[in-house]
């Protein structure tokens, strides 16, 4: 009250903390953009599973069929495919009726040696199956003997 006349109180922010929260609303943002535009482990993950899957059904359809199936590994991804490591005549997906392949995400890739599974289910050469990105390797091991298929 000045003079007798009551003024209604101010309010409102400073400039002070008005750039406070700027500064922190920018802090905020950098760090939300590099995990957007990074690979997480949630995708490697999912990639890996489905890499192990995939695996997984090549070596029983070997068994099933009573022949060859190859899973061709490249830096891009994995095919499954009969008899070649070419890949001359490509394992027919079951859900999509296309060649059966997993393309690996932006920024994960696929490395080991292609594995052969013969009508026992037994693996050639049998290794490791690496899917790296976003700071993590998931190794899907091939037993050799067996064909057995885990991580």
């Amino acid at each position: 009250m000045v003079n007798g006349v009551r003024y209604p109180r101010a309010s409102g922010f400073t400039f002070v903390e008005l750039m406070v929260v700027i500064i922190i609303v920018g802090i905020l943002a950098v760090v939300a953009v590099g995990k957007l535009t990074a690979v997480d482990s949630f995708t490697v993950q999912g990639f890996f599973e489905s890499v192990k899957a995939t695996t997984r059904f090549a070596q029983k359809l070997a068994v099933a069929q009573r022949t060859l199936v190859v899973v061709v590994v490249n830096p891009g991804g994995i095919s499954v495919c009969y008899t070649d490591a070419g890949c001359a005549s490509p394992v027919t997906d079951p859900t999509t009726g296309k060649a059966m392949s997993l393309n690996a995400p932006a920024g994960v890739t696929v490395s080991g040696v292609s594995q052969t599974f013969d009508g026992l289910g037994r693996a050639t050469p049998g290794g490791v199956i690496a899917v790296i990105g976003g700071g993590v390797t998931n190794n899907l091991v091939v037993e050799p003997q067996t064909g057995y298929v885990h991580d």
